[in-house]
């Protein structure tokens, strides 16, 4: 009876550590030591990447995607102002553009893509009510997430595993967009956010703090005109 008492305790121990969230600071670093991919599974015209086999992927365009990783939304974005701004300033360090005073945890860093070259990232963590935003950055591309606490370190995993495994062609971007009026860039996540459910409505607010001098305005669905009263 007693052997049994302390198995079960011990199972309620290994159970209650399984549960515990991770340090933010353990997300990370168990997420760079997991070994890189071997190639993307994904192909746009300026960019490829991977995604784990369990990541849905509910709408796509050339510079935006919108994911699931279980079941909660991931919104990644090609970097267009950052990759120009690199190829016209040479701009070596990598900073966000998010508001220190509501960032709950940060960590940048460094990491060797698959071509063996160099990278930075910025990982952040925002409160978001009930849920944490974790946002993942590394001058190509943006990934956003809204995540339970309870499963933020899997779809943090995920997302630097797709950040990770990113491909640009950077000078085909340079070549495209440095030329075109920002409303031009603009138009495509309008038209990528315009009439999604509100979950993505938080997506685009942080979004637009990264983005403060090119924010994305969805149009507002118009409500039907009240019927005057007789």
């Amino acid at each position: 009876m007693f052997k049994r008492i302390i198995a079960s305790a011990l199972v309620l121990v290994i159970l209650a550590g399984c549960s515990s969230p991770k340090p933010y600071e353990t997300v990370v670093q168990d997420a760079l030591s997991r070994p890189l991919v071997q190639s993307p599974n994904k192909n746009k015209q300026y960019l490829k990447y991977y995604v784990l086999p369990d990541t849905g992927v509910k709408e796509t365009t050339q510079l935006s995607t919108m994911m699931t990783v279980m079941s909660e939304p991931v919104m990644m974005t090609l970097d267009v102002s950052e990759i120009i701004g690199r190829k016209y300033y040479d701009s070596a360090v990598l900073e966000t553009k998010l508001n220190a005073d509501t960032v709950e945890y940060t960590q940048s860093g460094t990491y060797l893509d698959r071509n063996d070259v160099e990278r930075q990232f910025i990982f952040t963590v925002l409160p978001s009510g009930n849920k944490k935003t974790i946002i993942l950055e590394n001058g190509i591309v943006t990934l956003v997430g809204i995540v339970s606490p309870s499963n933020l370190a899997y779809v943090a995993d995920s997302m630097f595993v797709t950040m990770r495994s990113t491909e640009v062609n950077e000078d085909e971007v340079v070549a495209y967009y440095s030329n075109k009026e920002i409303i031009d860039y603009k138009a495509v996540h309008e038209n990528f956010f315009d009439h999604k459910v509100p979950e993505e409505g938080s997506l685009i607010e942080i979004y637009n703090q990264l983005h403060p001098d090119n924010p994305i305005e969805v149009p507002k669905t118009e409500q039907p005109a009240e019927t005057p009263k007789e």
